[in-house]
């Protein structure tokens, strides 16, 4: 099983061609549009060609979409958008709804790249929504920018087809979460989780949330803003910030039984960093997650 995790609120820019001037013969790596195998996201990175069939999206219960694809080699795309719906969405510096972010890898010793500076934006067009078997196409294009080193990736020609996503989560009845939000006691009133896994805490308005692989052990994990390990904290449809730094302590985990323990804290803010620091402490939970 490949531990890849799907981020929402999850969770996050101009177009340079590429044109290689000695070489009529060009075979170009990605398949034609119309030959993209459904479930599969591809883009043109700085001019070369990446592709992964592991790609996803998570409908947030303040009704955005957060979607993101993992190639092998563990680089990855994140996009997210204030509504799941048939549309164009101009993603640029001021917005903290209508996002993306590139890692080169999901281990979270990497800084991502994501639309931090004025000049960053680009693009995100819903095509297709298939309600009835929840699936979703569509293209992009953005410009990222990394201040760790100053520089920037480009991704073109991005395409998703037929792309799953998951609906709004169903409760199970013993879970338990709480937790300190800027040193205010936050206590859901519903609590859910899947078996990816995902853990969300909400009282309607505010939502926090815990995302890591189905294969966790019993352990001390590092939160960042794009990996294996993620805090997540939203707030109705104007806040959508993912953990920047924090600890995960699973203190149990059964996968027969799918019941999961442990404790969290947190920073959290959006992915450009432009928001106000969220200190998410005192975190714990005892959740069942779903089939």
């Amino acid at each position: 099983m490949k531990n890849k995790f799907w981020i929402f609120g999850l969770a996050f820019l101009l177009s340079v061609s590429f044109v290689n001037c000695n070489n009529d013969d060009e075979d170009d790596d990605l398949p034609p549009v119309d030959e993209i195998p459904n479930g599969t996201m591809v883009a043109t990175i700085n001019g070369a060609s990446w592709s992964t069939d592991e790609a996803k999206a998570f409908l947030a219960i303040n009704g955005g979409i957060a979607i993101q694809g993992i190639a092998d080699d563990g680089s990855n795309i994140s996009i997210s958008a204030e509504e799941l719906a048939v549309g164009t969405y101009t993603i640029d510096f001021m917005d903290t709804e209508n996002t993306a972010a590139y890692n080169v890898d999901n281990s979270g010793s990497t800084v991502t790249y994501t639309v931090s500076k004025e000049d960053m934006g680009g693009e995100l067009v819903i095509t297709s929504i298939n309600t009835t078997d929840s699936l979703m196409s569509g293209t992009f294009h953005f410009v990222l920018f990394r201040h760790s080193d100053s520089t920037s990736v480009s991704i073109t020609e991005g395409e998703f087809v037929n792309i799953p996503y998951t609906k709004e989560l169903p409760v199970v009845d013993g879970n338990d979460m709480s937790c300190k939000i800027d040193g205010t006691v936050f206590n859901p009133t519903t609590i859910s989780g899947t078996d990816m896994i995902v853990l969300n805490g909400t009282n309607g308005t505010t939502t926090v949330g815990l995302a890591m692989p189905a294969t966790v052990t019993a352990g001390t994990y590092s939160l960042t803003s794009i990996g294996d390990y993620r805090g997540i904290y939203s707030v109705g449809s104007t806040i959508n910030y993912s953990s920047t730094s924090g600890t995960l302590v699973v203190t149990s985990h059964d996968s027969t039984t799918r019941r999961i323990e442990g404790t969290f804290t947190f920073v959290a803010n959006n992915f450009a960093g432009t928001g106000t620091n969220v200190n998410i402490t005192e975190g714990s939970f005892a959740i069942t997650y779903l089939d």
